[in-house]
């Protein structure tokens, strides 16, 4: 079910693994979802721009500050690597100069202030960020 505001602001909510990540340079981006989506979308932000900061809506929770299981012996060098950067994020709270906000479950409402920055109440907690990228899961087309 979307948040509240989130279908008029539908515009200015990315709703894909974005491919020009040099918008974000700078600047307080909320990303939104719990898998390897996400860490795919803070990774190409954090590895084109040189800082700002990454809000990370997870529904699991980070309560253990550990997420995401390493897989012995990994066939797939890249999904081990998202899950060590993870993993040191979430233990951390930063990365390079990327500070990175968690611990943050539902979005609940989306409204856009006077100064275009998007204020999104998260639990009891109303943030301001400049972006919202939802890497909520992405199914292919079985029908293809």
């Amino acid at each position: 079910m979307p948040a509240i505001g989130e279908r008029r602001l539908s515009g200015r909510i990315v709703k894909c693994i974005p491919e020009d990540v040099k918008r974000f340079q700078g600047r307080s981006t909320m990303v939104v979802g719990n898998g390897a989506s996400v860490v795919t979308v803070m990774e190409r932000i954090i590895g084109c721009c040189g800082r700002g900061r990454i809000v990370w809506v997870n529904r699991r929770g980070l309560k253990d500050r550990r997420l995401y299981e390493r897989i012995e012996n990994d066939p797939l060098p890249q999904r081990d690597r998202l899950s060590v950067m993870a993993n040191r994020m979430i233990g951390e709270g930063k990365e390079g100069e990327w500070e990175l906000l968690h611990n943050y479950s539902d979005v609940k409402e989306i409204s856009e202030g006077s100064d275009g920055k998007l204020k999104v109440t998260v639990g009891s907690e109303v943030l301001e960020v400049d972006d919202i990228v939802a890497a909520t899961g992405y199914r292919p087309d079985a029908e293809v």
